[in-house]
């Protein structure tokens, strides 16, 4: 998976940690 939105990325790392 790969965002390139800011609130994509900012909520992918925050499921991820």
């Amino acid at each position: 998976l790969h965002f390139y939105s800011p609130a994509a990325y900012e909520y992918v790392r925050k499921t991820f940690m």
